[in-house]
């Protein structure tokens, strides 16, 4: 992140409650270099207010999002403000490539195909990873004024979904084909956590599921989580009326 060729203009970093060594390390960091700006929470918030709050205390006027075990390309920021400003959207992001993790989580990011068109997406487990996304100022500016950051009524759906689709629906997103960061994968990570029936990845294998005659307990697993998905988007979509 440190060695982008276009400069970081600030860099915050925001501490859920971790239990190691984690904000010692932080502050040796911040003390070298000046634009890191480095909040500690009191308790523990979990995934999706620990991002809001952290992405609403930028400044700027591009918005790139990272999780705390990412590598980054050098010229990553770079190319997100060229893409964003080329094709006048709101939301950049790519699709990146594990570089350490468990054999079972091994995934070839470089095949997975983007999933910009809303009804796909819908039906994709394989949505858009906030840790590669880029936002501009106006399009955080205008989600804040049209969808509450924390008591939004939005259940069982990360911070990052509620962007992608909010991007969507407004015709905001732009998709870059060349992964720009590297990302630890897991097999205990969310994306890899097939009890949240996350290995349903696309519509054809959403449709095969059900046409191959599913026991009445997976079918009403299967239902629910759609049906969540569903209800989502559709109570997204009321706020950016």
């Amino acid at each position: 992140i440190i060695r982008q060729t276009l400069p970081v203009y600030e860099l915050i970093i925001q501490d859920d409650c971790s239990t190691d060594n984690t904000r010692a390390i932080l502050e040796e960091y911040s003390q070298r270099y000046s634009y890191i700006h480095l909040h500690f929470l009191p308790q523990h918030v979990g995934v999706n207010d620990n991002f809001f709050s952290a992405i609403d205390k930028a400044t700027g006027d591009y918005i790139a999002i990272s999780d705390q075990d990412d590598i980054w390309c050098n010229n990553k920021l770079e190319s997100q403000v060229r893409a964003l400003d080329e094709q006048k959207a709101g939301l950049c992001f790519y699709s990146a490539c594990p570089f350490e993790g468990e054999p079972a989580a091994t995934l070839s990011s470089l095949r997975q195909q983007p999933n910009i068109h809303i009804r796909r997406a819908l039906f994709s487990m394989g949505l858009a990873s906030g840790h590669t996304f880029m936002l501009t100022r106006d399009f955080w500016n205008a989600y804040k004024q049209y969808v509450p950051l924390y008591d939004h009524g939005i259940t069982n759906m990360y911070y990052d979904s509620m962007l992608y689709f909010s991007a969507i629906l407004n015709r905001k997103v732009a998709f870059l084909q060349m992964p720009y960061s590297q990302h630890r994968r897991l097999s205990f990570s969310v994306t890899m956590d097939k009890r949240k029936n996350l290995s349903q990845r696309s519509a054809q294998n959403f449709i095969g599921q059900i046409c191959r005659n599913l026991g009445s307990k997976r079918r009403k697993k299967v239902q629910q989580v759609y049906a969540n998905r569903f209800r989502n988007l559709a109570l997204l979509a009321t706020y950016w009326k």
